[in-house]
């Protein structure tokens, strides 16, 4: 608390700055696996808002012995490939750590064209010296398909590292068309996240005021770890809370998990997201 005495306080409507931020007064709820969320609780606390950190997954090398031989089948096959297809900024990162692991050289890919699915997985590869092709228009595995459509053709080789819960759209859709696709798992989505009193009572209280949901992974853990804190049905606790998705297909997922619709990215970035929480917060303010 700060206290203010003297005539300095006639000055509050001139140093009242921090009340004019656009996420002032809003409480929100980042549930994005630790390693990633510095970003976007950055932005929320640069923007006047109070992140409160409660990540619902991790990200994990696969364990499995069959796995592991997948990807090292596939990645000894690099200058087969027509096309990679990287569809998260973690399907970039895990993707290098097991070229490292097993001492694969990059330059394998030297004739393949590189596919990223929105603008901060292009950035992951870049900093790796990989340049993608154009941006789709939608940052989702249908916007590569409209992007590219006419220059995948029959008998191409694709390989699509990826996560054990990615969807099975984009591998079903380039089998239609012709191309021999190699999928991987180059990584694994596990639920994570202790059980957090403060946050029952935050809940409890209406002082959560957002939760921000950056993939279908974080909805249906989320979901799973109230229950599992003794929330028998968690979702009357959740009615006065706006839910923020990054894209459609999360907020798809959290319909069907019964929350309330309530914001949409303009596009599945995490500036986009900020923006539409921005939006929302000064809608309420001016009501």
């Amino acid at each position: 608390a700060v206290i203010v005495v003297g005539d300095v306080v006639k000055q509050r409507e001139e140093l009242k700055w921090a009340e004019e931020l656009p996420l002032f007064g809003k409480r929100i709820l980042v549930t994005r696996a630790r390693s990633q969320a510095s970003e976007l609780v950055d932005r929320i606390e640069e923007l006047g808002g109070e992140p409160y950190e409660f990540p619902v997954i991790e990200t994990i090398m696969p364990e499995s012995v069959e796995k592991r031989q997948a990807i090292a089948s596939a990645l000894t096959k690099l200058p087969e490939y027509d096309w990679v297809f990287f569809t998260s900024v973690n399907g970039v990162e895990f993707f290098f750590r097991h070229l490292a692991e097993l001492k694969a050289d990059i330059r394998g890919l030297s004739r393949a064209r590189i596919a990223a699915v929105g603008p901060a997985t292009a950035e992951a590869l870049a900093q790796r010296g990989l340049v993608a092709e154009e941006l789709p228009a939608r940052f989702q595995a249908e916007g590569l398909i409209e992007a590219y459509g006419d220059r995948l053709l029959p008998g191409q080789k694709a390989l699509l590292p990826r996560g054990d819960l990615a969807r099975d759209w984009l591998p079903q859709k380039l089998t239609e068309l012709g191309l021999a696709v190699t999928e991987i798992d180059t990584y694994e989505t596990i639920v994570t996240g202790e059980d957090d009193i403060e946050l029952m009572k935050l809940l409890e209280e209406g002082r959560i005021h957002a939760v921000t949901f950056t993939s279908s992974s974080t909805v249906r853990n989320f979901l799973d770890i109230l229950k599992r804190m003794g929330l028998t049905d968690p979702l009357p606790l959740l009615e006065n809370v706006k839910m923020a998705c990054i894209g459609p297909i999360t907020q798809q997922t959290a319909v069907e998990a019964g929350l309330t619709p309530g914001l949409l990215a303009e596009e599945a970035t995490i500036d986009s997201l900020v923006n539409e929480l921005c939006r929302w917060n000064e809608l309420t303010r001016n009501r």
